[in-house]
């Protein structure tokens, strides 16, 4: 069985989405731009944050200010700070919607990100990935815990 695609990817797969994270997740601040960005209704300039290792994150102004809260109002302070993004949702005109929200905290280097366990049937997506070259087995490894059987399926299928 293949791996599904959430219909929102397909929008502006440029840019992160709720639906790329699995839970919190720690990200390193390494740039902050603006960029012209077209959606719906049309083309607006946003606040882009660039992350170390993932793919950049257009930032509103409910996450701005929680980054000001923690860093400060200058921009330039925010660049090689870590944040903290999680998935969740809110409500737009009514209709609830999935976002990204930053945590009302600093991460700490003691905070360890919870690895969750992996089934079979994603351990083989996982594989494919890796021989595809989307993922690294370094970043399957961060994000899940694999039992021994399952760290020798893994050797095993990148041999193939």
């Amino acid at each position: 069985m293949s791996e599904k695609t959430h219909w929102r990817k397909l929008q502006n797969p440029e840019f992160i989405g709720s639906w790329d994270l699995e839970g919190d997740t720690d990200v390193l601040i390494t740039d902050i731009t603006t960029k012209e960005i077209t959606g719906i209704k049309g083309t607006t300039r946003e606040t882009v944050l660039i992350l170390k290792g993932m793919k950049p994150m257009i930032v509103n102004v409910t996450n701005q200010l929680t980054i000001q809260q923690l860093y400060g109002a200058y921009i330039e302070d925010w660049i090689g700070k870590t944040v903290t993004l999680f998935p969740t949702t809110t409500k737009v005109r009514g209709e609830k919607m999935d976002c990204i929200r930053i945590r009302k905290r600093k991460p700490t280097q003691k905070q360890e990100k919870k690895k969750s366990p992996i089934d079979d049937a994603r351990l083989e997506q996982a594989i494919d990935a890796i021989k595809s070259g989307a993922v690294t087995r370094e970043k399957v490894e961060s994000q899940f815990t694999l039992t021994t059987k399952q760290k020798n399926r893994l050797d095993e299928g990148l041999k193939d």
